[in-house]
């Protein structure tokens, strides 16, 4: 797909910074925070792209993050990461519930280009992106294209290219 996006946008050919924000306290949703992060790193890794950690705060348990902040540099990576600003929605069976029910997340993340002009005002999305779905059944769902990824693992592990570029070409979040 990637052969047929044009990423034109004026920051589109630079750097990221990335902030993840858990949406409420507790073990779940900072284990979310620190789930996605590792699934934006890994998406960094496969692409030869370079992370560097900006900030960390970690939940009060110590298990998850309740924030994080990084850069990932690299050709064009906020014209790419610039469709996964929004609030990312995870469904599981909780670890940390011993009765072994199921819990919803949420974790806003933020994709900003590294350096701005001075005064300029970058808009931000604020719009559920994804759903990862790990109980009852299995499947990753945007929630924008409709397109549908059977196997969450994978995603989780950082191959979220298909998902990014289908955003890109039906016009997601056309600034730059």
């Amino acid at each position: 797909m990637r052969n047929f996006i044009v990423l034109n946008g004026k920051y589109d050919s630079g750097n990221a910074i990335v902030t993840i924000q858990a949406g409420a306290r507790g073990k779940e949703p900072e284990e979310w925070v620190t789930i996605l992060t590792r699934m934006y790193i890994r998406w960094a890794e496969i692409n030869c792209y370079e992370q560097q950690l900006i900030e960390e705060v970690r939940g009060e348990d110590g298990i998850g993050l309740r924030k994080v902040v990084f850069s990932i540099s690299g050709p064009d990576v906020y014209g790419y990461l610039r469709v996964e600003s929004g609030v990312h929605r995870l469904t599981r069976k909780s670890p940390h519930d011993r009765k072994g029910r199921r819990h919803t997340s949420f974790a806003l993340v933020s994709v900003m280009p590294q350096n701005p002009d001075k005064g300029e005002k970058i808009p931000e999305w604020v719009e559920q992106v994804r759903s990862y779905i790990f109980h009852p059944y299995f499947q990753v769902k945007d929630l924008k294209t409709g397109l549908i990824g059977e196997d969450p693992y994978r995603v989780i592990d950082g191959f979220i290219q298909d998902f990014i570029d289908l955003r890109l070409l039906e016009g997601g979040n056309n600034y730059g």
